[in-house]
């Protein structure tokens, strides 16, 4: 008898395709869109060999025991895991897979972006734009330009990591990039970073990223 999965979101059409093509599972899953009922999800769990689940779906010693003694693996599409409670997998022997990584490069990409469009004032500019509001003056929507900024980065990591790639050639030579962590970084002389105490990151950076969890 093949082992029984629980899906409990529907996901991107190829990934989806190619789960549903696989012949060494009976797959069963959520079809609606959003995150799965608790009570559809307690139900649909019973005698499930896997879980393959989401950042919105709590797994408990409730859904564990409503899957019962079948239960080998659980597997969250999320970096993250707080929405599971690891002492019961711990307790029960269950393996636990998650996905990091998966998500730095598009992460960093995107604190970027934010980066560029606070110091270049883009939320405002469409907003006057569409308002009709658009005029020229040597004075008007003024932003800031990054060459020969400090960028400080408090956490180094994998993202912190990233970002600070990516922003290093926006601040030119002269730019500077600080971070703050617990402990150095071996990435760090690579990246042109240098490793200050708080205090002195928040004191020193022109832009701050708060690349940690808070």
């Amino acid at each position: 008898m093949a082992p029984k999965v629980l899906l409990t979101q529907i996901l991107p059409p190829d990934s989806q395709k190619l789960i549903e093509s696989a012949k060494d599972i009976e797959l069963v899953y959520w079809d609606k869109t959003g995150a799965i009922p608790r009570e559809k999800f307690l139900e649909l769990a019973k005698g499930v060999d896997g879980i393959l689940c989401m950042l919105t779906d709590k797994i408990d010693s409730e859904l564990l025991d409503a899957a019962g003694p079948n239960l080998k693996v659980v597997s969250t599409m999320s970096v993250g895991y707080d929405h599971v409670d690891l002492s019961e997998f711990r307790k029960r022997s269950i393996p636990l897979g998650h996905t990091p990584g998966v998500l730095t490069d598009a992460v960093a990409d995107i604190t970027v972006l934010l980066v560029l469009a606070a110091a270049r004032r883009i939320r405002e500019g469409f907003r006057a734009v569409e308002k009709g509001e658009w005029i020229w003056s040597p004075t008007w929507m003024l932003g800031v330009q990054l060459t020969n900024k400090t960028i400080g980065i408090v956490g180094l990591g994998r993202i912190g990591s990233a970002t600070a790639l990516r922003l290093k050639p926006f601040i030119g030579n002269n730019g500077k990039i600080i971070y703050f962590g617990r402990v150095e970084k071996p990435i760090a002389s690579s990246l042109g970073a240098t490793k200050v105490e708080f205090d002195t990151l928040i004191r020193e950076s022109d832009v701050i990223c708060i690349c940690c969890a808070l």
